[in-house]
């Protein structure tokens, strides 16, 4: 059996469009209100996710939730964009709510995001409305309504319901 690899940002992606649009057709939900939750290594893709759903002209989500994953600069989506092949802001419009846990890695993982994140997703078009470091380690944002309720405030701000 072939070692396990992850699925690449642009198969999730289409996982997700297939899904909204599922929900979108049997829930009557606002399939262009919605919000992109991100943890661990999914939230290191969320700007492409942002980048996709721009480019689709989809447009989902209004808010891109990024827990506990710097978005590298090495990754080959990013560094495409950064390099400038779709433009100088190809996630123009998208919004970021950012979140690290100090007891990650010993506070590295809040400096990933920290001097990472905000500088690819700004320099990419895209705003980080709020960066939150809590004192908690890796699952912290899972496990403390506050967080979350902050970043479901934040949605509503943006455009929610």
């Amino acid at each position: 059996m072939p070692p396990y690899q992850y699925l690449s940002p642009k198969v999730v992606y289409e996982i997700m469009a297939e899904a909204l649009e599922f929900m979108a057709l049997n829930y009557n939900i606002d399939r262009h209100r919605c919000a992109c939750y991100g943890f661990s290594r999914s939230a290191t893709h969320c700007a492409s996710y942002a980048f996709l759903d721009k480019r689709s002209g989809n447009n989902y989500f209004i808010l891109f939730i990024s827990t506990l994953g710097a978005i590298g600069p090495d990754l080959p989506m990013i560094r495409t964009l950064r390099a400038g092949t779709y433009g100088e802001r190809p996630i123009e419009g998208a919004h970021f709510y950012l979140w690290c846990g100090m007891q990650d890695k010993r506070g590295r993982a809040c400096e990933g995001m920290k001097a990472g994140s905000i500088a690819i997703i700004e320099e990419l078009g895209g705003t980080v409305d709020l960066f939150r470091q809590g004192a908690e380690g890796h699952g912290g944002f899972n496990h403390n309504q506050r967080y979350q309720l902050e970043a479901v405030d934040l949605w509503r701000r943006i455009g929610g319901k």
